[in-house]
């Protein structure tokens, strides 16, 4: 029957319901249940006394470590790369600021030209009123005119 060494503790249960409870450390198993799939993914080297521990508290073999410092430099990559994109969007979001800033001031400036243009309706009205009024009287006065001379005669 072949040893085998438990990295990570789990239970296994067969097809017909049988489980099996594997805890940390060597066991001597059938070879059935060493060749299993699952107990593989459980299973590792024994670890080398003095070797460095992991996160679980469990001893790290020499591939682990490897593997560890591999996701270490992958995680490093990773925290790079998304500070260079928070920089980016630092960056779009101060852009973005400044064209909000700009767009509401050439708002202010149409609605100050619109206001202007308004101002100037309203005067060019007032004077085509007061030259309709002017007209008007021109034109009363002219046909006053001819009964005025009438009657001085």
């Amino acid at each position: 029957m072949p040893k085998i060494y438990i990295k990570t503790p789990f239970t296994l249960t067969h097809d017909d319901g049988a489980k099996v409870h594997f805890v940390i450390g060597e066991q001597e198993v059938d070879q059935a249940l060493a060749d299993h799939w699952y107990v593989k993914a459980h299973a590792g080297e024994k670890p080398v006394a003095g070797a460095p521990a992991s996160a679980e508290g469990a001893p790290v073999g020499p591939t682990e470590a490897d593997g560890l410092a591999e996701q270490r430099a992958a995680l490093d990559a990773a925290a790079q790369a998304l500070a260079g994109r928070e920089q980016q969007l630092d960056q779009r979001t101060a852009d973005l600021a400044a064209r909000d800033a700009a767009l509401a001031a050439r708002e202010r400036a149409v609605a100050d030209r619109e206001d202007a243009a308004d101002e100037r309706d309203v005067s060019l009205l007032n004077r085509e009123k007061a030259i309709a009024e002017r007209e008007q009287a021109a034109e009363k006065a002219t046909a006053e005119a001819p009964k005025a001379s009438k009657q001085s005669k």
